[in-house]
């Protein structure tokens, strides 16, 4: 169904602009005198959400792909 596919860009979209103002606050903000982003609990926080982020990315494609492949016209 072309709806799932659809739906899964919007989320795809909407997660990327999350991780792209999480990246961007975590580089801003300091704690102990560092950059949050230096700390290595947060970077393998970030490092879990960008490895999510890109196989959601390669299933999307895949999907609507394959999908491609049955519509009639």
């Amino acid at each position: 169904d072309s709806n799932i596919i659809i739906l899964g860009a919007q989320m795809l979209g909407l997660a990327e602009g999350v991780f792209d103002r999480t990246m961007k606050y975590i580089n801003q903000r300091t704690a102990f005198g560092s950059k949050i982003a230096d700390f290595q609990g947060v970077q393998f926080q970030v490092a879990t959400a960008a490895s999510g982020r890109n196989t959601s990315l390669v299933s999307c494609v895949r999907v609507s792909s394959h999908q491609s492949l049955f519509i009639i016209t």
